[in-house]
């Protein structure tokens, strides 16, 4: 695999593979991502949001179809509640942002200090990883719920197929990896549709309500090729038969 250069072909055919896993594909997240209120409350106001709630839709709902055998727990949900609560400020602040645009050295104002948006990134990710035990993946999948525009998942196969460390730096790394696969994949998909959405159109290509993110298709990208280990586009499939 060319890790610094992604076709939109081969985005198109990872995100077509994923939507046949029932259990792990899109259907595993969609619900999760359509609750928009549940969501955006775990950015702003994560005090306010129940323990059951988040033991139900975040951890058995959402982090434990991917077998990551999460506790589910009053005290592995406050300890999610608690760094988020702890970094509301800095998730606030990373609202308007996403994979193929954000600036990771822009210099961002929090508390009355200026943080490069790098910093606030792996400030976020440690404090998640470190909430209850120590699970980067963990942590890379709840900070993609939290801002599906700008935070690309992955799990150990993937941080060690792109040599990332399990930590807020390697993440950080690894972001900027796939910062470089989406500008290369957005420049791709220009040439051949103009005017059109990379995400909405492989989206409504597929059906999905509400439409994925780039950084969603990304993380689809490489768990197709890397953790499931299929080659894309296929060697063989029926329309190449005359």
């Amino acid at each position: 695999m060319n890790d610094e250069n992604l076709t939109y072909e081969k985005l198109a055919w990872a995100a077509f593979v994923a939507s046949v896993f029932k259990d792990t594909g899109p259907q595993a997240y969609m619900s999760i991502y359509r609750d928009t209120e549940f969501r955006r409350n775990l950015v702003h106001r994560p005090a306010k949001v129940s323990l059951s709630d988040i033991q139900g839709k975040l951890i058995e709902g959402f982090l434990n179809k991917w077998r990551s055998r999460f506790p589910k727990n009053d005290e592995s949900a406050a300890a999610i509640r608690s760094a988020l609560e702890k970094r509301t400020p800095l998730l606030t602040k990373l609202e308007d942002l996403s994979i193929e645009s954000a600036d990771f050295c822009l210099a961002i104002t929090v508390d009355g200090s200026d943080v490069p948006v790098s910093d606030v990134i792996d400030n976020i990710f440690e404090g998640l990883a470190w909430a209850h035990g120590f699970r980067t993946t963990v942590a890379a999948k709840i900070m993609g719920v939290l801002n599906p525009r700008l935070f690309v998942m992955w799990d150990d196969s993937i941080a060690l197929h792109y040599a990332c460390s399990f930590s807020g730096k390697g993440y950080m790394d690894f972001l900027r990896k796939m910062q470089i696969l989406a500008r290369s994949c957005l420049s791709d998909f220009a040439r051949r549709f103009a005017e059109k959405d990379l995400a909405t159109h492989v989206s409504q290509r597929l059906g999905y309500n509400p439409p994925l993110t780039l950084a969603k298709f990304l993380d689809e990208y490489n768990w197709i090729t890397i953790t499931k280990e299929i080659s894309l586009p296929p060697k063989w499939h029926p329309c190449d038969d005359e």
